[in-house]
């Protein structure tokens, strides 16, 4: 099955977008230290068949656990790519939400903490399944070759111009594995719960047990006093119940300018 919201004979470029993610991957994924990161949603998986293909069977790919990973997500990873390397982080994630509050779209903790900062270090070259079309910002922020932060070492995305479409056209002719979430009307795979998703409701109410992680952590935090600060928080919401529906609304703060829930969210950061 495909996504159907998707074109299945992919973009005007699709063979040309083939052959030069192949030539990245050929061409950088001979240096030393070099590893793929691998998510086990579909971009992933495409880049590590490329990269199969290439004649790179060697080459590392690292799965960061996030803890909070859809269940059937962690279960493809486990089952269709046993030789991923799983770097697991001394914190869970909702032990996190108790001492940091809530991430938000404009506050992200999340990423840092779970994702870039405990990435193993490259030495050579890092490759992504990054591409432009999943958002306005990754296309405007990101390239297909970039340095990250000063860091010497390349971030090579070599999908970042393919379309969706040309996406699951890959995996279709190649017969590519990949997570049935898709086949449930999922367009994106990631930790339930994220802010940056279209669908939250809809995914903790698909797993309702990680729903009352979210609950239980947050709740957790409404009670501490680094969560109240000067009583704003309270003052705002009155109780934890409308605090708790505000945050799945992904509305702006009550009587605060901004949207998406970013504006006057910086009192929930402890750091």
């Amino acid at each position: 099955m495909i996504d159907s919201r998707v074109e299945q004979q992919g973009s005007f470029d699709y063979e040309k977008n083939v052959r030069v993610a192949t030539w990245l991957l050929r061409d950088f994924g001979t240096r030393d230290g070099a590893y793929g990161a691998f998510s086990g949603g579909k971009d992933s998986c495409v880049i590590k068949h490329l990269a199969v293909a290439a004649g790179l069977v060697d080459l590392p790919w690292v799965y960061s656990v996030t803890t909070i990973d859809p269940p059937e997500l962690v279960r493809f990873i486990h089952e269709a790519h046993p030789g991923v390397i799983w770097r697991r982080p001394p914190v869970r994630f909702f032990r996190l939400v108790e001492r940091y509050g809530p991430p938000t779209r404009k506050y992200r903790w999340c990423c840092r903490l779970l994702k870039e900062s405990f990435s193993p270090p490259a030495t050579g070259v890092l490759f992504t399944g990054v591409r432009a079309a999943e958002s306005p910002r990754r296309a405007a922020l990101c390239k297909q070759i970039m340095f990250h932060r000063g860091k010497k070492y390349p971030i090579v995305s070599p999908i970042f111009e393919w379309s969706t479409a040309d996406v699951w056209r890959y995996i279709h002719e190649n017969r590519v594995p990949y997570c049935r979430l898709y086949d449930e009307g999922f367009s994106r795979l990631g930790c339930v719960g994220c802010p940056m998703a279209h669908r939250r409701r809809a995914e903790i109410a698909r797993w309702p047990f990680i729903e009352e992680q979210w609950r239980t952590s947050l709740d957790t935090w409404w009670r501490t006093d680094g969560c109240l600060a000067d009583g704003r928080m309270a003052r705002t919401f009155g109780s934890f119940e409308a605090f708790w529906s505000w945050y799945w609304s992904n509305e702006a703060m009550p009587d605060e300018p901004g949207a998406d829930g970013e504006a006057g969210c910086q009192i929930m950061m402890s750091f």
